[in-house]
């Protein structure tokens, strides 16, 4: 947290933008700003400006929402997801996972499908399970574990163990799904 006087505040803003260009942030103030200061801030990167009177709950849902709107950003909508070589393919409209080389369909829940696409478009990469779990439950992220996707993952390689030796754990932070051959 920063204190912004009237002076620093955009200086510190540029700052926060050029030397963390992913971060999303919240002002917070105690003064009344005129809507030409909230224009200014939000334009220049702030994802809300709000008084330091605002109601909590009020606080919790405006940071709830900007979490919902990076999950949708970051999933995109594609309704066909593919491995890179094009062998397992993720229908998220139709709900099914086809593996082309063994010929077999997979019909899956609608989280299920959620959490494959998540793993699946970042095919080789480390999916952290906090992230997994803003994208995949962000209409309940307050009340949701990282251990509901341990959970999923289990139910996932269990029923479908065509794709169960791509999903690797990665102790202690999350999961990648990896068809990358060492």
């Amino acid at each position: 947290l920063f204190e912004l006087t009237d002076n620093s505040r955009l200086d510190l803003i540029e700052k926060i933008i050029r030397d963390f260009p992913s971060a999303r942030f919240f002002i917070f103030t105690h003064s009344n700003l005129s809507y030409q200061d909230v224009y200014e801030l939000l334009l220049s990167g702030a994802c809300d400006v709000m008084s330091i009177d605002t109601v909590p709950e009020l606080i919790c849902a405006k940071i709830l929402a900007n979490i919902r709107l990076l999950a949708r950003l970051k999933m995109g909508n594609e309704r066909l997801i593919k491995t890179d070589n094009g062998d397992i393919i993720l229908d998220t409209d139709a709900l099914k996972l086809i593996i082309n080389s063994k010929k077999k369909e997979y019909k899956l829940t609608r989280k299920q499908a959620l959490i494959l696409a998540i793993l699946m478009k970042n095919e080789n990469n480390i999916v952290e399970r906090n992230e997994i779990v803003m994208m995949a439950y962000s209409e309940k992220i307050d009340r949701t574990t990282p251990q509901i996707i341990d959970k999923h993952i289990q139910i996932i390689r269990e029923n479908i163990p065509d794709i169960a030796e791509y999903i690797k754990t990665v102790y202690g932070r999350g999961y990648i799904f990896e068809t990358r051959r060492s």
